[in-house]
Protein backbone atom coordinates (compact mmCIF):
# COMPACT_ATOMS: atom_id res chain seq x y z
CA UNK A 1 0.00 0.00 0.00
CA UNK A 2 1.05 3.45 -0.60
CA UNK A 3 1.38 5.32 2.30
CA UNK A 4 2.29 8.98 1.06
CA UNK A 5 -0.16 11.45 2.70
CA UNK A 6 0.23 14.89 0.73
CA UNK A 7 -0.10 17.04 2.62
CA UNK A 8 -1.82 20.59 1.90
CA UNK A 9 0.93 22.61 -0.07
CA UNK A 10 1.76 19.72 -1.76
CA UNK A 11 -1.76 19.63 -3.63
CA UNK A 12 -2.25 23.41 -4.20
CA UNK A 13 0.55 25.68 -4.05
CA UNK A 14 -1.24 29.05 -3.74
CA UNK A 15 -4.26 30.58 -3.86
CA UNK A 16 -4.66 34.37 -4.18
CA UNK A 17 -7.62 36.52 -5.12
CA UNK A 18 -7.20 38.64 -8.07
CA UNK A 19 -9.22 41.44 -10.15
CA UNK A 20 -9.22 40.57 -14.11
CA UNK A 21 -11.52 42.30 -16.56
CA UNK A 22 -13.75 39.58 -15.85
CA UNK A 23 -14.12 40.91 -11.88
CA UNK A 24 -12.58 39.20 -9.06
CA UNK A 25 -11.15 35.87 -9.93
CA UNK A 26 -9.28 33.10 -7.35
CA UNK A 27 -6.38 32.26 -8.92
CA UNK A 28 -5.33 28.59 -7.89
CA UNK A 29 -1.89 27.36 -8.75
CA UNK A 30 -1.48 22.95 -8.98
CA UNK A 31 2.28 22.56 -7.94
CA UNK A 32 4.03 19.98 -10.94
CA UNK A 33 4.68 17.07 -10.66
CA UNK A 34 0.80 16.75 -9.51
CA UNK A 35 0.32 15.25 -6.28
CA UNK A 36 -3.39 13.70 -6.41
CA UNK A 37 -5.86 14.78 -3.45
CA UNK A 38 -8.15 17.17 -2.90
CA UNK A 39 -8.56 20.20 -1.52
CA UNK A 40 -10.92 22.57 -0.43
CA UNK A 41 -10.42 26.53 -0.75
CA UNK A 42 -12.91 29.52 0.90
CA UNK A 43 -13.63 33.02 -0.50
CA UNK A 44 -14.04 34.72 3.26
CA UNK A 45 -15.58 38.34 4.03
CA UNK A 46 -13.80 40.93 5.96
CA UNK A 47 -15.27 39.48 9.29
CA UNK A 48 -14.09 35.71 8.44
CA UNK A 49 -17.12 34.19 7.60
CA UNK A 50 -17.23 31.95 4.43
CA UNK A 51 -19.26 33.25 1.43
CA UNK A 52 -18.46 30.44 -1.05
CA UNK A 53 -16.40 27.48 -1.33
CA UNK A 54 -14.92 24.78 -3.52
CA UNK A 55 -13.40 21.53 -3.56
CA UNK A 56 -9.96 21.25 -5.84
CA UNK A 57 -10.48 17.45 -6.85
CA UNK A 58 -6.53 16.70 -8.37
CA UNK A 59 -6.62 13.71 -9.78
CA UNK A 60 -4.51 12.41 -12.93
CA UNK A 61 -7.04 11.18 -15.05
CA UNK A 62 -9.07 12.68 -17.99
CA UNK A 63 -13.20 11.98 -16.98
CA UNK A 64 -14.21 12.59 -20.78
CA UNK A 65 -11.74 9.76 -21.70
CA UNK A 66 -12.20 7.57 -19.32
CA UNK A 67 -15.96 7.97 -19.44
CA UNK A 68 -17.87 4.53 -19.34
CA UNK A 69 -20.93 4.80 -22.23
CA UNK A 70 -23.80 2.75 -20.32
CA UNK A 71 -26.03 0.35 -21.81
CA UNK A 72 -29.84 1.61 -22.51
CA UNK A 73 -28.52 5.28 -23.35
CA UNK A 74 -28.02 5.80 -19.63
CA UNK A 75 -25.77 8.12 -20.35
CA UNK A 76 -21.40 8.80 -19.99
CA UNK A 77 -20.61 7.89 -16.07
CA UNK A 78 -17.44 8.28 -14.72
CA UNK A 79 -15.21 5.46 -13.64
CA UNK A 80 -15.02 6.23 -10.32
CA UNK A 81 -16.86 7.85 -7.25
CA UNK A 82 -16.53 11.86 -6.24
CA UNK A 83 -12.95 12.84 -4.79
CA UNK A 84 -11.37 9.30 -5.64
CA UNK A 85 -7.97 9.13 -6.90
CA UNK A 86 -8.19 5.75 -8.51
CA UNK A 87 -10.75 3.42 -10.41
CA UNK A 88 -8.84 -0.07 -9.75
CA UNK A 89 -10.93 -3.09 -7.70
CA UNK A 90 -9.34 -2.84 -4.62
CA UNK A 91 -7.07 0.06 -4.26
CA UNK A 92 -8.30 2.08 -1.07
CA UNK A 93 -7.82 5.36 -3.02
CA UNK A 94 -10.44 4.40 -5.12
CA UNK A 95 -13.35 4.80 -2.18
CA UNK A 96 -13.93 8.58 -2.32
CA UNK A 97 -15.38 11.49 -0.50
CA UNK A 98 -19.16 11.36 0.78
CA UNK A 99 -21.82 14.22 1.00
CA UNK A 100 -25.04 14.71 3.07
CA UNK A 101 -27.87 14.85 0.38
CA UNK A 102 -28.35 18.56 -1.20
CA UNK A 103 -24.75 20.03 0.20
CA UNK A 104 -21.67 20.53 -2.39
CA UNK A 105 -18.57 20.46 -0.17
CA UNK A 106 -17.26 16.65 0.86
CA UNK A 107 -16.49 14.95 3.60
CA UNK A 108 -13.99 12.48 4.49
CA UNK A 109 -14.46 8.94 2.85
CA UNK A 110 -12.46 5.93 4.50
CA UNK A 111 -8.91 5.26 4.75
CA UNK A 112 -9.01 1.20 3.87
CA UNK A 113 -11.12 -0.54 2.12
CA UNK A 114 -11.86 -2.82 5.53
CA UNK A 115 -11.92 -0.12 8.17
CA UNK A 116 -14.38 2.40 9.20
CA UNK A 117 -11.39 4.94 10.11
CA UNK A 118 -11.37 7.99 7.81
CA UNK A 119 -8.97 9.32 5.01
CA UNK A 120 -5.92 11.54 6.20
CA UNK A 121 -6.14 14.90 6.41
CA UNK A 122 -4.17 17.96 7.72
CA UNK A 123 -6.54 20.32 8.02
CA UNK A 124 -8.95 20.83 11.76
CA UNK A 125 -12.47 19.14 11.25
CA UNK A 126 -14.94 20.83 13.34
CA UNK A 127 -16.95 18.42 15.75
CA UNK A 128 -20.86 17.55 14.05
CA UNK A 129 -22.95 19.92 14.97
CA UNK A 130 -27.16 18.86 15.60
CA UNK A 131 -29.57 20.00 12.96
CA UNK A 132 -32.14 22.94 14.53
CA UNK A 133 -32.84 26.78 14.64
CA UNK A 134 -30.57 28.17 12.48
CA UNK A 135 -29.25 25.03 10.99
CA UNK A 136 -30.13 25.73 7.35
CA UNK A 137 -28.73 26.05 3.89
CA UNK A 138 -27.30 29.24 4.87
CA UNK A 139 -25.56 27.53 7.96
CA UNK A 140 -24.15 24.64 5.40
CA UNK A 141 -21.93 26.87 2.94
CA UNK A 142 -20.54 28.97 5.86
CA UNK A 143 -19.77 25.86 7.38
CA UNK A 144 -18.42 23.25 4.61
CA UNK A 145 -16.73 21.27 6.99
CA UNK A 146 -18.95 20.93 9.45
CA UNK A 147 -21.45 17.82 9.61
CA UNK A 148 -24.95 18.13 10.86
CA UNK A 149 -26.50 15.25 12.20
CA UNK A 150 -30.16 15.09 12.78
CA UNK A 151 -32.85 12.91 14.40
CA UNK A 152 -35.42 10.63 12.64
CA UNK A 153 -38.43 11.30 15.21
CA UNK A 154 -36.91 15.25 15.49
CA UNK A 155 -36.01 16.18 12.18
CA UNK A 156 -37.14 13.49 9.84
CA UNK A 157 -33.23 12.35 9.42
CA UNK A 158 -33.27 15.64 7.10
CA UNK A 159 -29.72 18.15 7.91
CA UNK A 160 -31.88 21.13 6.97
CA UNK A 161 -35.51 20.11 8.77
CA UNK A 162 -36.65 23.44 9.10
CA UNK A 163 -37.59 23.99 5.08
CA UNK A 164 -38.55 21.62 2.80
CA UNK A 165 -37.44 23.52 0.03
CA UNK A 166 -35.15 21.83 -2.21
CA UNK A 167 -34.76 24.03 -4.77
CA UNK A 168 -31.22 25.19 -4.30
CA UNK A 169 -30.04 21.47 -3.24
CA UNK A 170 -30.16 18.82 -5.68
CA UNK A 171 -32.47 18.74 -8.71
CA UNK A 172 -33.04 16.80 -12.37
CA UNK A 173 -31.33 20.24 -13.37
CA UNK A 174 -28.04 20.82 -11.84
CA UNK A 175 -27.99 23.16 -9.39
CA UNK A 176 -25.08 25.75 -7.84
CA UNK A 177 -24.94 22.84 -4.78
CA UNK A 178 -23.94 20.26 -7.14
CA UNK A 179 -20.80 18.68 -5.81
CA UNK A 180 -19.82 17.50 -9.82
CA UNK A 181 -17.36 19.15 -12.00
CA UNK A 182 -18.86 20.96 -15.04
CA UNK A 183 -20.23 19.12 -17.04
CA UNK A 184 -21.14 17.04 -14.91
CA UNK A 185 -24.55 15.85 -12.58
CA UNK A 186 -25.65 13.98 -10.11
CA UNK A 187 -27.47 10.63 -10.77
CA UNK A 188 -30.95 10.96 -11.82
CA UNK A 189 -33.20 8.66 -9.02
CA UNK A 190 -35.73 5.56 -9.74
CA UNK A 191 -36.00 4.75 -13.12
CA UNK A 192 -34.01 7.13 -14.80
CA UNK A 193 -30.91 6.56 -12.72
CA UNK A 194 -27.84 5.61 -14.81
CA UNK A 195 -28.56 2.01 -13.08
CA UNK A 196 -32.00 1.33 -13.59
CA UNK A 197 -31.64 2.50 -17.64
CA UNK A 198 -28.81 0.32 -18.43
CA UNK A 199 -30.48 -2.60 -16.66
CA UNK A 200 -33.86 -2.67 -17.42
CA UNK A 201 -32.21 -2.35 -21.07
CA UNK A 202 -30.49 -5.63 -21.32
CA UNK A 203 -32.33 -8.72 -22.55
CA UNK A 204 -33.52 -11.35 -20.35
CA UNK A 205 -32.04 -13.57 -18.92
CA UNK A 206 -30.38 -11.18 -17.50
CA UNK A 207 -26.56 -11.15 -15.92
CA UNK A 208 -25.54 -12.28 -12.88
CA UNK A 209 -22.77 -9.90 -10.88
CA UNK A 210 -21.08 -11.60 -7.54
CA UNK A 211 -19.79 -9.50 -4.97
CA UNK A 212 -15.94 -9.05 -4.89
CA UNK A 213 -15.19 -9.90 -1.57
CA UNK A 214 -11.26 -9.86 -1.54
CA UNK A 215 -11.64 -6.05 -2.93
CA UNK A 216 -14.62 -5.43 -1.28
CA UNK A 217 -17.33 -4.01 -3.80
CA UNK A 218 -18.93 -4.80 -7.40
CA UNK A 219 -17.46 -4.99 -11.14
CA UNK A 220 -20.62 -4.16 -13.01
CA UNK A 221 -19.13 -5.24 -16.41
CA UNK A 222 -21.71 -6.39 -18.60
CA UNK A 223 -24.36 -5.07 -16.50
CA UNK A 224 -23.92 -1.38 -17.00
CA UNK A 225 -21.48 -1.42 -19.49
CA UNK A 226 -18.85 -2.30 -21.58
CA UNK A 227 -16.33 -0.93 -20.34
CA UNK A 228 -13.58 -4.10 -18.72
CA UNK A 229 -13.83 -2.95 -15.18
CA UNK A 230 -17.09 -0.65 -13.57
CA UNK A 231 -16.19 -0.54 -10.50
CA UNK A 232 -18.17 0.21 -7.30
CA UNK A 233 -16.34 0.46 -4.08
CA UNK A 234 -17.90 -0.27 -0.79
CA UNK A 235 -17.25 2.37 1.02
CA UNK A 236 -19.80 2.30 3.31
CA UNK A 237 -21.54 6.32 5.09
CA UNK A 238 -21.54 8.46 7.61
CA UNK A 239 -24.51 8.04 9.97
CA UNK A 240 -26.93 11.19 10.47
CA UNK A 241 -27.47 10.80 13.81
CA UNK A 242 -23.71 10.21 15.08
CA UNK A 243 -21.77 11.73 12.22
CA UNK A 244 -19.56 8.88 12.04
CA UNK A 245 -18.42 6.14 9.18
CA UNK A 246 -20.08 2.65 9.54
CA UNK A 247 -20.28 -0.10 6.79
CA UNK A 248 -17.20 0.18 5.46
CA UNK A 249 -16.13 -3.05 3.13
CA UNK A 250 -19.28 -3.94 3.61
CA UNK A 251 -22.18 -1.48 1.62
CA UNK A 252 -22.04 0.71 -0.61
CA UNK A 253 -24.36 3.41 -2.10
CA UNK A 254 -25.09 6.32 -4.59
CA UNK A 255 -26.88 9.34 -3.87
CA UNK A 256 -29.61 10.47 -6.54
CA UNK A 257 -31.43 13.75 -7.26
CA UNK A 258 -34.63 11.40 -6.05
CA UNK A 259 -36.53 12.76 -3.34
CA UNK A 260 -39.93 11.16 -1.20
CA UNK A 261 -41.14 13.00 1.75
CA UNK A 262 -38.32 13.67 3.52
CA UNK A 263 -35.96 11.02 2.01
CA UNK A 264 -33.89 10.95 -0.50
CA UNK A 265 -33.03 8.13 -3.30
CA UNK A 266 -29.77 6.50 -3.59
CA UNK A 267 -28.97 3.05 -5.47
CA UNK A 268 -26.40 0.77 -3.69
CA UNK A 269 -25.57 -2.44 -2.31
CA UNK A 270 -24.56 -4.80 0.36
CA UNK A 271 -22.10 -8.21 0.64
CA UNK A 272 -25.38 -9.88 -0.63
CA UNK A 273 -27.16 -8.26 -3.39
CA UNK A 274 -27.21 -4.68 -4.97
CA UNK A 275 -30.16 -2.30 -5.99
CA UNK A 276 -31.43 0.07 -8.16
CA UNK A 277 -34.05 1.69 -5.95
CA UNK A 278 -33.72 2.73 -2.60
CA UNK A 279 -34.85 5.65 0.19
CA UNK A 280 -33.57 7.28 3.33
CA UNK A 281 -33.65 10.35 5.03
CA UNK A 282 -30.71 13.01 3.56
CA UNK A 283 -28.50 13.24 6.56
CA UNK A 284 -26.64 10.59 5.89
CA UNK A 285 -22.99 11.10 4.08
CA UNK A 286 -22.95 8.84 0.93
CA UNK A 287 -20.86 8.09 -2.21
CA UNK A 288 -21.53 10.19 -5.61
CA UNK A 289 -20.76 8.99 -8.93
CA UNK A 290 -21.21 11.73 -11.78
CA UNK A 291 -22.81 11.41 -15.18
CA UNK A 292 -22.27 13.38 -18.14
CA UNK A 293 -24.85 16.40 -18.36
Amino acid sequence: MDLFDPGSYDIVNTCALEVTDRGPMIKIIIPMPLKNGNFLVAAKDADGKILWSWHIWVCGFDPESTAQEYYGGAGKVMDRNLGALSASPGDDKALGLLYQWGRKDPFLGPALKYSNNQAFSDTFWPTPVACGDGIDGDYAREHPMTFITSSVDANHGDWNHNSRDISLRWLQTKTVNDPCPAGWKVFEGRDKSPWSVAYNSLSEPKPAVVYDASNRGYSFSGVFGDAETIWYPSAGDINYSTGKLEGVGSTGCIYTTRTADYKAGYVGFDSSAWYTTLEDCRGYGLSIRCVKE
